[in-house]
């Protein structure tokens, strides 16, 4: 990255975070998640088979808290955190409630405010990922991740693939077109698309499931599992081609070698 393009990308990441803080910090997607209290099938299976049982789970863009205080049981210890303060302060009320001794706080995914080598386990749930619009950033996030896991570590994720017919026909194609002089531009990427949520909206990035596993081994990670929401809630579990290609989230757990 040149010298002139790093104060862009630092622009569109501030502005991206204002966007997060705000769609997920206040109306009906605040209450929406603060009511969530259950896995999807998907993630029950993939929490069950590769998440270990015991040491410490660093939670990633945690929000209010559904996926660790559901598997509060499973660790010793969890820290947990997100980049919306105010889903931090939800949960660190309901972890009150429940005495579940979760270490909540606000934090960056792409600076870990942790040492390396500390945690058996880390979660980023429910396409958090894909919150985080620019590519180096998403790299900064794998990496950091990879750091703070212990050799032997499992790293498990979502995304939403870019391959889907939906998204092509209501942003992809309108913008290539819209570059052609044919239509009016929404002003997102290429693989961008909307979120819709009640009467908030947000930005969210698309994964290239090939290339999200290129990237993967790249950074050091070994790929344990790869499947989709969709096969899983049909009880498919045997890793599949055609999983690179379901609208809904693609699921990777991956290991940090020995």
């Amino acid at each position: 990255m040149t010298a002139s393009q790093q104060p862009e990308t630092e622009v569109a990441n501030f502005r991206n975070v204002i966007e997060k803080q705000l769609f997920y910090g206040r109306g009906e997607v605040l209450e929406q998640y603060s009511k969530a209290w259950e896995l999807r099938t998907g993630e029950a299976y993939v929490f069950d088979k590769f998440l270990p049982s015991g040491g410490r789970l660093l939670d990633v863009g945690c929000g209010t808290g559904r996926t660790c205080f559901l598997l509060a049981g499973r660790f010793q210890e969890i820290d947990a955190f997100d980049i919306v303060p105010e889903m931090i302060e939800v949960a660190r009320k309901r972890n009150s409630e429940l005495g579940t001794g979760i270490h909540f706080f606000v934090g960056d995914a792409t600076q870990l405010s942790v040492a390396s080598d500390q945690y058996d386990a880390v979660l980023f749930a429910y396409n958090g990922i894909e919150g985080i619009l620019d590519k180096q950033s998403q790299i900064k996030v794998l990496s950091e991740v990879f750091r703070v896991l212990r050799p032997g570590g499992v790293f498990v994720f979502t995304t939403k693939s870019c391959f889907n017919s939906t998204y092509a026909r209501h942003f992809y194609v309108p913008r290539l077109l819209a570059r052609m002089g044919l239509g009016q531009h929404d002003g997102g990427t290429p693989l961008e698309v909307e979120v819709m949520q009640g009467s908030q909206k947000m930005r969210w990035h698309t994964t290239n499931p090939f290339s999200m596993k290129a990237l993967l081994r790249k950074t050091g990670f070994e790929l344990l599992y790869f499947n989709s929401e969709v096969r899983l809630g049909r009880g498919q579990t045997k890793p599949s081609l055609t999983a690179n290609f379901h609208r809904w989230d693609q699921f990777y757990a991956c290991r940090k070698p020995q």
